[in-house]
């Protein structure tokens, strides 16, 4: 970054190396977040990991209409049958989004969270705006 001081100094040019660095990381983030925001496209982890992993602890808490987002993911064969039922019989919100996000969608991977998180976007439009927001 030439210009951003007069001296010639050995110090001056690693800040300069480091404040390319985060530049650019930014741009990244920046290309990243606007990727989700694109219709078709696949919703990217941005920092620290996947969004449902960065947000399990709020998911089990506060997402309250789980049958329509259990619907969703059995539709896109995320859940099979099987991991459905087990999950409807539960008998609170929470112990179905616990069992959701322990057992079928670790196995789910990568593209399991991303219909998880499309479906959360779709019937809890709130708290995923809240949760995206403190990213």
């Amino acid at each position: 970054m030439p210009g951003l001081c007069c001296c010639d100094s050995a110090a001056c040019s690693v800040c300069a190396d480091v404040l390319t660095g985060h530049t650019k990381i930014l741009y990244a983030m920046r290309e990243a977040h606007s990727a989700t925001s694109q219709p078709g496209r696949r919703i990217q982890c941005v920092y620290g990991g996947h969004f449902v992993d960065r947000n399990r602890k709020e998911l089990i808490e506060r997402v309250s209409n789980v049958a329509p987002i259990l619907d969703h993911l059995l539709q896109e064969n995320v859940l099979g049958q099987e991991q459905y039922d087990e999950a409807m019989t539960k008998g609170t919100t929470q112990a179905k989004m616990r069992f959701l996000l322990s057992c079928p969608l670790k196995s789910a991977g990568v593209r399991g969270k991303d219909e998880l998180q499309s479906a959360l976007k779709k019937h809890e439009r709130y708290l995923i705006e809240e949760l995206e927001e403190k990213v």
